[in-house]
């Protein structure tokens, strides 16, 4: 157990495209600045438990190593410089000269990968493979967690909106519905309605100068009132309250 919260990533999710993706800003940043028309990029993520190989020349900060071999320093430089070492005879102060070149490439993109990953102590290191133009110069070792984090902040999220009773209201707002007046109201058991016969009298429990009620069938919720007005030979509803007035 460690003191660090884990994020969490869906299986297969960590995959070479997408941490090449995450890091390719800080990549390209540090290639245009050193560089002419060369691409660093980032590819054969290892993940790995155990102690990893790693080359003679290293620049290393508190969360990001780099390291190189001998052929991968070399081809750094010649990259830097624009032109190929291959025959030159260098003396020692030239190659303590291009050593300190490399090591200074190396320690600024190290700075700048340790600046954008969030530090972690613990758990399995990623193992990067660093290339330039294609063909491998070095290995990068990081935290996998780091990594994931950046990752998962990368990855769409789906924002749920809650849609507003106006929202609602608008959405709905051009189906037909069916409306009734209820004029009034009776009870009856079942043997009583069974029992009904031409000419029975049925008591409601309103007046007819009583308002209505104006209801959405087989819907309980009364929406208006109004009284009953008969008009060229059929009934009307002339609306007396509604909404918020029916409270």
């Amino acid at each position: 157990m460690t003191d660090q919260a884990h994020t969490f990533l869906p299986s297969g999710t960590l995959t070479n495209d997408r941490v090449s993706s995450v890091l390719s800003e800080a990549l390209d940043i540090w290639s245009s600045a050193y560089f002419a028309c060369v691409r660093a990029a980032v590819s054969c993520v290892d993940t790995t438990r155990h102690s990893v190989t790693e080359h003679p020349f290293k620049a290393t900060s508190d969360h990001v190593s780099l390291s190189f071999s001998d052929r991968g320093q070399r081809r750094l430089v010649e990259l830097a410089l624009g032109e190929s070492l291959e025959g030159k005879v260098l003396r020692e102060v030239d190659r303590q000269l291009l050593d300190d070149f490399a090591h200074r490439l190396a320690a600024d993109l190290v700075g700048r990968l340790d600046r954008l990953l969030e530090p972690h102590t613990a758990g399995p290191v990623l193992r990067l493979e660093l290339t330039l133009d294609g063909k491998p110069v070095g290995n990068l070792l990081v935290k996998q967690q780091a990594i994931v984090e950046l990752v998962r902040k990368s990855l769409p999220t789906k924002t749920v909106t809650a849609r507003s009773p106006k929202a609602r209201t608008r959405a709905v707002a051009g189906l037909p519905v069916t409306v009734e007046a209820v004029l009034g109201q009776l009870e009856l058991t079942v043997e009583d309605a069974k029992g009904l016969a031409i000419g029975d009298v049925l008591i409601l429990d309103r007046t007819l100068k009583e308002h209505a009620a104006i209801r959405i069938t087989e819907g309980p919720t009364t929406v208006a009132v109004g009284h009953l007005v008969p008009e060229n030979g059929r009934n009307t509803i002339i609306v007396a309250k509604s909404g918020k007035e029916l409270n």
